[in-house]
């Protein structure tokens, strides 16, 4: 009788005893972190000439998940939750002195509408206050005890849109105001990739799972920086482009919205390239040239798994096309600048 694996499902990377509790703590902690740091990198990005975001901010983001992870070993007492949780918030009210928070979230909102109007040549009015470093530092604190607990409430419950909602809103806010940067959504996409791992089919089981997870983000990491140093096509975009496929290779919903939303990132705000400019119904906007590469997911859609027409002489004029493609642009390259 031929044996079969058992599918992996999210019951089993719950463990069942407290001896294996620290693989399930492990994996929530990193992925909550991966997620914290994307919206943490934009943060800093935004007030790096404001307000005093230092390694004060880190290590507050660190505590509060400490934090959270006592609060599930703890998790039987409901006082002790109520204590982890809570715990931080007071302590950075009693640290700032129960005010300036209003003022603060005014003043970052005032920022933020500064950076749009410098990208986009103005056009929004900012609000009428005061820059207040200090208020601006407390309203950063108050925002880095919330993105952790935030990040741990995702990864520990599985709230996979809220995950993907999340990272969206800190991606488009970087994007406006012109502060984004690469690393900002690879952070995004590693914490995603992890969380959907944790809900989606294959053949992971609890005891390896933890490894699996560290050894995609290293794996991924060493791919993108070795991609770029060995310049190979696309450079680490392209290795990149290949792990989206295999993170998110399911037929649910949320494997299509996340392949387009990777590959939207990887080529158009990444890679850009030739803008065209098109006239449509009286209106031109720009086209770019690297983004007509989403075009390439409708026919990945449409393949069900079955294997299609094949034979040997076939398979070696798909094995030959590429290059030999590439040798005649350039014999017609050369042909017409003769």
């Amino acid at each position: 009788m031929k044996r079969t694996k058992k599918q992996f499902t999210v019951d089993r990377i719950v463990p069942d005893s407290e001896g294996k509790l620290h693989i399930k703590v492990g994996i929530h902690l990193l992925l909550s972190l991966c997620l914290c740091l994307g919206s943490l990198s934009v943060l800093h990005a935004e007030g790096n000439e404001y307000p005093a975001i230092s390694a004060m901010v880190y290590l507050l983001m660190i505590a509060t998940l400490v934090c959270c992870v006592l609060s599930q070993r703890k998790r039987e007492k409901q006082w002790m939750k109520v204590f982890y949780y809570g715990g931080p918030w007071l302590l950075v009210l009693i640290l700032t002195g129960f005010h300036g928070y209003w003022t603060g979230a005014k003043s970052w909102i005032n920022m933020i509408l500064m950076y749009w109007n410098e990208v986009h040549d103005g056009g929004v009015a900012l609000l009428s206050v005061s820059q207040e470093n200090a208020a601006m530092q407390s309203f950063t604190l108050l925002m880095v005890i919330f993105c952790a607990q935030f990040c741990w409430w995702m990864v520990k419950d599985r709230k996979v849109i809220c995950g993907i909602g999340y990272s969206m809103a800190w991606t488009m806010l970087a994007l406006m105001t012109g502060m984004f940067q690469p690393y900002m959504g690879m952070l995004f996409l590693i914490g995603l990739a992890g969380l959907f791992l944790a809900i989606q089919g294959g053949y992971v089981t609890a005891r390896n799972l933890f490894c699996f997870v560290v050894v995609s983000v290293i794996v991924v990491t060493a791919g993108l920086i070795l991609g770029t140093l060995c310049m190979v096509d696309y450079y680490g975009v392209g290795v990149v482009t290949v792990f989206v496929f295999y993170f998110f290779h399911g037929r649910k919903w949320w494997c299509f919205l996340g392949q387009l939303i990777a590959l939207y990132w990887l080529n158009v705000e990444v890679l850009g390239g030739l803008m065209y400019p098109v006239q449509l119904l009286g209106m031109e906007f720009e086209l770019c040239q690297q983004g007509l590469a989403l075009l390439a997911l409708i026919p990945i859609w449409l393949y069900r798994g079955r294997q299609g027409y094949h034979s040997k002489p076939f398979q070696y004029i798909c094995y030959a096309f590429y290059p030999v493609h590439m040798l005649l642009l350039v014999a017609v390259l050369n042909f017409i600048n003769r």
